[in-house]
């Protein structure tokens, strides 16, 4: 096998690449909008060895999409499968051994977006960097809404909601991924996980029908689910309702729909003197006068 080693590479940092002779490890990277992370993905069309060099600059993690991977964690060897994730900090071993037609995913991130989404979990500040166990976590199938969600950051050009599915992604990995501070979060932080994951499914998905889908797709019950948004300063159904509201002014202002009656019932709302109030308190204006300004521009 030939053997490569870089120090300056954005996407792995200092590291060692063993590959046979006349291959390569396609690499293809898009940096987060808020400069927090870098993703990226690697591809192996043959055996392939990769070895991170100590010490990084970031927090690394490793999300396999096809096939299966070997990963050396500190002095642990894992075995990592289809739609699975592990974390190591900077000063973390971590090397992979790649088969035939693995894709692998790898985010770097900045210790100090780590540190300030791990603060408001624990009684204390965080003193130096959270070392994560060699554990293998199991995401859920691609298709599953809270996945996509989380790991929205990854793909496609940045959109409205990817700074927030980036903190999202940290905050889900904290949670999720065994570390040096599991264990001691507060309660609080848990509602407030819950009501960031939902509402950035409704941000997404605002129209998949009842209440019940929303608290499901987080694995909380409906209660927990109106508490956690209570904390937050509303409930699910009002933000919700903002989140249908927004998409009836998009369409009018756009000029994708040439009615209010038929941008109301698109976004799944009845035209009633109710939906009248709520568009005029959220936005000042009738949506008959959003219609107007929008054709006269």
């Amino acid at each position: 096998m030939a053997e490569e080693t870089q120090e300056g590479d954005a996407l792995l940092g200092p590291h060692i690449l063993h590959i046979q002779s006349g291959h390569e490890l396609a690499r293809r990277q898009s940096p987060g909008p808020s400069g927090r992370l870098l993703a990226g993905k690697l591809a192996a069309d043959c055996q392939a060895s990769l070895e991170l060099l100590q010490p990084q600059s970031d927090y690394v993690v490793l999300v396999v999409l096809t096939e299966r991977v070997v990963v050396r964690h500190g002095d642990a060897y894992l075995e990592a499968g289809n739609g699975s994730l592990l974390a190591a900090a900077p000063h973390q071993r971590l090397s992979i051994e790649f088969g035939p037609d693995s894709l692998v995913r790898v985010v770097r991130i900045d210790p100090a977006f780590v540190h300030a989404r791990l603060a408001p979990r624990l009684a204390f500040p965080p003193e130096g960097l959270v070392s994560f166990a060699p554990v293998v976590t199991s995401l859920r199938g691609a298709n599953d809404t809270v996945t996509k969600s989380l790991l929205r950051f990854l793909t496609g050009a940045p959109g409205r909601f990817t700074e927030r599915s980036e903190e999202v992604f940290v905050d889900w990995l904290l949670h999720h991924q065994q570390h040096t501070y599991s264990g001691r979060s507060r309660d609080r932080v848990e509602r407030d996980e819950v009501a960031a994951y939902v509402q950035l499914l409704m941000d997404n998905y605002p129209f998949v029908g009842r209440m019940e889908y929303y608290a499901r797709a987080a694995g909380v019950t409906l209660r927990d689910l109106i508490a956690a948004f209570r904390e937050s300063g509303c409930l699910p159904h009002e933000y919700l309702r903002s989140v249908r509201l927004d998409c009836v002014r998009r369409l009018l202002e756009s000029g994708e729909c040439s009615s209010v009656r038929k941008a109301v019932t698109d976004c799944g709302f009845r035209e009633n003197v109710q939906f009248h109030r709520w568009y005029f308190q959220q936005y000042g204006e009738s949506p008959w006068e959003t219609l107007r300004r929008a054709r006269s521009e």
